[in-house]
């Protein structure tokens, strides 16, 4: 664990390098870290699904709305696809624990989105790239695939 340590410990510090076991250790931590912090909401949003269908199935007028993430009735799901006001009035009026569970994967990619920058940063450098390698990050799909076999590469000394 003392990768995922020096993760959180250097988070700030953009100078020095990164060796690839590092690199790939805090990137394991930070995917299980995000994962956890997925699961909930995504569980929910299945069993909130199957409860539709099964109502549904039932004679019960309902659908699954993803935007809400809830089984609404079929007259609510066109109002919440007209109205993108509705979806955030609908969101707003749920009870803090659900928001907290459905708004937790993004804040903690909030939280890690700086160290993680710093991270590739510092193992670009080590693999003898240059910091603006990072910017084919923007280019999707290729570009963090090009910054990922660039952090794969041995140290450039």
């Amino acid at each position: 664990m003392t990768a995922a340590g020096r993760f959180w410990r250097l988070s700030f510090r953009w100078s020095g390098t990164a060796s690839r076991s590092e690199y790939w250790w805090a990137t394991v931590h930070v995917g299980l870290l995000c994962g956890a912090a997925s699961l909930p909401s995504a569980l929910a949003r299945r069993a909130e699904r199957i409860r539709a269908q099964q109502r549904d199935a039932a004679g019960e007028d309902l659908v699954f709305n993803a935007a809400v993430g809830e089984a609404v009735t079929r007259e609510q799901d066109e109002l919440l696809r007209s109205d993108p006001a509705a979806v955030r009035r609908w969101k707003e009026a749920r009870p803090r624990a659900v928001q907290l569970r459905d708004d937790l994967p993004n804040l903690l990619q909030i939280l890690v989105g700086i160290p993680s920058l710093n991270l590739h940063v510092r193992r670009l450098r080590d693999a003898g790239y240059s910091a603006r390698t990072m910017l084919w990050s923007i280019v999707p799909v290729a570009g963090p695939l090009l910054v990922m076999i660039r952090c794969s590469r041995r140290p450039a000394r």
